[in-house]
Formats: structure tokens, C-alpha cells, sequence
């Protein structure tokens, strides 16, 4: 059974959650449509509410699967921390924000950012339980981790894919190269890198875990740049 302390926790967490997505909602009114669309600031928003959505869904009432609570919060507090000093104010309307292509290329973005940092809740829940010598459940953890930043890498592709499709009927054959594609390439190749570790430059499962949690970390941080 869950401490005090826990169902505490879980209680200010749950709502928490219950005001971001107020403020959510808010955004959704006032912008007169989803509100994650051409907008650092509403993104981070939505990535926020649905990785709460998805702790509280993942977090039982066993202590260690409460542990993943904390590791998320840390997460939003991530994300409204690059969040500041940007514009809260909707996006304008726009007539393709209602195509289908429009909606889930921004969607998807969305969705692999709080996977992805569901993912890095993980491989940090994974390392404290290394450095407690608690290797089964460290094991476990990291396994999550990895499929979490997998299934982020699945969304992000999705997500890439719409793009295209939009950009296809929005500029026909026209292509060029752009800072946003570097970034979208940039973004998948480092996602790859907790995939195919080498074990030469560190095999232990600590140094795994250390990368996988600090990737998700990096990829926030070179988005925050590009948008400054």
C-alpha cells in the first residue's frame, strides 16, 4: 500500500494535471482550434498534458510504479521551463489547419515529445535502481526506456511522413533542403543512439541509462534553439 507521503503526491500530481489541462482547454478556446499547431509554447503545453496523462495511467499503487510520477514532473517542469519567455498567445486561425495532413503532422509531433520523455523517466527510474543494486528491476525499467524511445522514434516518423504529404499538396514536386530538415534528420539520428549503444564506449547499464535520459534532454534543448 501506498505512504502518506505517496498518495500525497499522486493527489497534488492528478491535479496538477487537472489544471494543465484546464489551461489546455483554455488554449483551445481562445485559438478556435487544436492548440498545438505553429506554436512552440501551445506544443510544449499539450506534450505536457499528455505526459501526465500518461504517468497517471502508468503509475500504479505500487511504490516503485509511483517512482515514474516524479521522474515525469520533472519532465513537465522541463517543458515549461523552455517554455518561458516564449508567446502563450493562440496561433491565429489558418485555413489548413483543418487538413487532415496539417493536424497529425503537429499531433504526432506532440505525442513522441511526452513519449519520448516518458521514455527518459525510465532510464532514470533505471539508473536509481542500479545505483541501489536493484538489478531486476533496473533491467525492467531500461526495457521500458528503450521501448518508449522507440515508440517515440515511430511517432516522430508518422509525424514526418504527414509533413511530407502536406508539404506534396501544399508545393507539389518543389523541394529544397532547410534548416528544418537538418533538424528533423538530426533529431532521428540521435534518437538512435541509445539503440545501438557500442559497447565499447561503455556497456554497463548506468551508462546506458545516463544516455537515454539525457538524448530526449538534448533533442528539447536543440529544438528550443532552432525556435529562439
Amino acid at each position: 500500500s501506498l505512504s502518506r507521503r505517496d498518495r500525497m503526491f499522486k493527489t497534488v500530481f492528478a491535479f496538477s494535471w487537472v489544471l494543465n489541462g484546464a489551461g489546455f482547454v483554455l488554449l483551445w478556446y481562445r485559438a478556435g482550434h487544436f492548440p498545438f499547431v505553429d506554436s512552440f509554447a501551445e506544443s510544449y503545453v499539450a506534450a505536457g498534458f499528455f505526459l501526465g496523462m500518461m504517468s497517471l495511467l502508468l503509475s500504479g499503487r505500487a511504490t516503485s510504479s509511483l517512482r515514474l510520477g516524479r521522474y515525469t514532473t520533472l519532465g513537465i517542469i522541463l517543458l515549461y521551463a523552455l517554455s518561458l519567455g516564449k508567446s502563450l498567445e493562440p496561433s491565429s486561425y489558418l485555413y489548413w489547419y483543418n487538413y487532415p495532413s496539417v493536424f497529425c503532422f503537429f499531433f504526432f509531433r506532440v505525442i513522441s515529445i511526452a513519449v519520448m520523455l516518458c521514455g527518459a523517466a525510465f532510464f532514470a527510474m533505471s539508473l536509481h535502481r542500479s545505483e541501489k543494486g536493484r538489478n531486476g528491476g533496473a533491467a525492467v525499467d531500461m526495457a521500458n526506456g528503450r521501448n518508449f524511445l522507440l515508440l517515440c522514434a515511430l511517432f516522430f516518423l508518422v509525424s514526418e511522413i504527414c509533413g511530407a504529404w502536406w508539404s506534396a499538396k501544399a508545393s507539389g514536386d518543389f523541394w529544397q533542403f532547410s534548416p528544418a530538415f537538418f533538424t528533423s534528420a538530426g533529431t532521428f539520428l540521435l534518437f538512435m543512439i541509445p539503440f545501438h549503444w557500442p559497447s565499447q564506449w561503455g556497456g554497463k547499464r548506468s551508462v546506458r541509462a545516463i544516455v537515454g535520459a539525457c538524448i530526449p534532454v538534448l533533442i528539447l534543448v536543440v529544438v528550443m534553439i532552432r525556435n529562439h
